[in-house]
């Protein structure tokens, strides 16, 4: 995947995508509209600039649930290809493959384990982000309510 767009890499991921919906990764229309319809029904905002608010806590949410999902499905790959790996570097020295190859595939995993590590703080510290601009829209919501009254 060499010729992938950053375009691409958010699709894949949704974790940086504009968007808010990505099919791609199972999400429906549905499913956010009614995700969105619960944090109005819990908010009830009371005029346009409360439904503004309202919609962008519910696109903060949404794309948290989605950082969380792809924090899990990675830490699930992770230690799918952690149990794999041994067998595969066995199955190398069995097949009497030569030392210099086998030290080039456990060099290619532990590169391939610090670039997962990676990934996985830049996902950790994108769920952070999220979760802090909730938590400020939630208090600048709250705000916004209290001027209305």
């Amino acid at each position: 995947m060499a010729n992938t767009k950053p375009h691409d890499n958010a699709l894949q991921h949704g974790l940086t995508s504009a968007r808010v919906v990505i099919p791609q990764l199972g999400e429906t229309v549905s499913d956010w509209e009614a995700f969105r319809q619960g944090w109005h029904d819990a908010l009830q905002p009371a005029n346009g600039p409360q439904r503004e608010f309202a919609d962008r806590i519910a696109g903060i949410a949404w794309r948290l649930r989605r950082a969380e999902a792809y924090q899990q499905k990675q830490a699930e790959l992770q230690a799918e290809l952690d149990r794999s790996v041994p067998d595969v570097l066995e199955a190398l020295q069995l097949a009497h493959v030569k030392p210099e190859d086998l030290a080039r595939q456990k060099a290619l995993r532990a590169a391939l384990a610090l670039s997962d590590s990676e990934r996985a703080e830049q996902a950790r510290r994108y769920e952070v982000s999220l979760e802090r601009s909730l938590e400020r829209n939630l208090r600048l919501y709250e705000q916004l309510q209290a001027l209305s009254k």
